[in-house]
């Protein structure tokens, strides 16, 4: 599988040069620019997969070029790497879009997770009831839509109306989305019940039931797709722990090779001591209620 290809860009020699070390391990830097237009530029010629963005830098700065690189059509993920420990700082790159915000001092150890992180957003909410987890999965697929992103929503039928409601009311309108090929509902028990051989879900299986529904999802413009899924929650919940870990490798596996976002929701009263900790190391984000999405693709 290809490597994600990112862009850096940094007024400073040393910080280009040691940013590009940090990431070549584990991601093609496809180029490197010394202020924010070159970055814009570069994200427009080379459409890589993220850019680390420094922030003060000359023609743009860092926080100019990120607000015209997230107009771009499928744009990619954002990094800032700087040397201010500023809250106003990080409040300003979220609203653009950006995934994190990493100190140079802490880069050493932060970035390459950070850039991990905004590359594949795998979530889990753990949910103390059907409202907080139907306004946690709404405003996740609802952003989505709002962005032109596709959405496909696989949960069971005890909480599919209370997302549709929660949609409705942020003004997502389920109905005209699912009319519009935007916006795909599936129950999830019928879902599993396509792929699981036995107590244990089938690899193949999986891939050629989930594969159709995304494919169908994202359309012929390849749009981003946001799913949640509640599959795993079902499995955990009936004492299948290891089936439901299993799906999580698969659904892992799936999204890391396209352009998905996941987010998968599980109750809290069945995910007590060291089950919360196994479903929590399976996840890139632990998701808090009333959480802004931005860091999805």
């Amino acid at each position: 599988m290809p490597r994600p290809r990112i862009v850096v860009a940094d007024d400073h020699d040393d910080a280009r040069s040691r940013i590009s070390s940090l990431l070549a391990s584990d991601f093609d830097v496809v180029s490197t620019v010394a202020d924010g237009q070159a970055a814009v530029e570069a994200a427009v010629a080379l459409r890589p997969d993220l850019v680390v963005l420094d922030i003060s830098m000359p023609r743009l700065n860092g926080f100019e070029a990120a607000a015209l690189i997230g107009d771009l059509p499928d744009p990619p993920g954002i990094v800032f790497a700087t040397t201010y420990d500023d809250a106003a700082i990080a409040r300003a790159a979220s609203a653009l879009g950006a995934s994190a915000v990493v100190l140079k001092l802490e880069m050493s150890t932060e970035l390459v997770p950070a850039v991990r992180r905004a590359l594949l957003f795998h979530a889990v909410y753990f949910y103390d009831d059907s409202p907080s987890l139907a306004r946690t999965v709404a405003g996740f697929i609802g952003e989505g839509l709002t962005a032109s992103q596709a959405a496909v929503i696989v949960a069971t039928a005890a909480h599919d109306a209370s997302i549709r409601d929660h949609l409705g009311a942020m003004g997502a309108g389920p109905r005209e989305r699912i009319a519009q090929g935007e916006l795909l509902i599936f129950d999830a028990d019928e879902v599993l019940d396509r792929f699981m051989v036995g107590d244990r879900p089938d690899a193949e299986r999986f891939e050629n039931t989930i594969v159709p529904i995304l494919d169908g999802a994202a359309g012929a413009r390849k749009r981003p797709v946001r799913i949640y899924g509640e599959m795993v929650d079902v499995l955990w919940r009936s004492g299948r722990e290891d089936a439901a870990v299993s799906l999580e490798i698969l659904w892992h596996q799936l999204i890391a090779r396209r352009k998905c976002s996941l987010l998968c929701g599980y109750s809290r009263g069945a995910c007590q001591g060291e089950g919360f900790n196994i479903i929590s190391a399976r996840h890139s984000h632990v998701v808090p209620p009333h959480t802004a999405f931005s860091a999805a693709q």
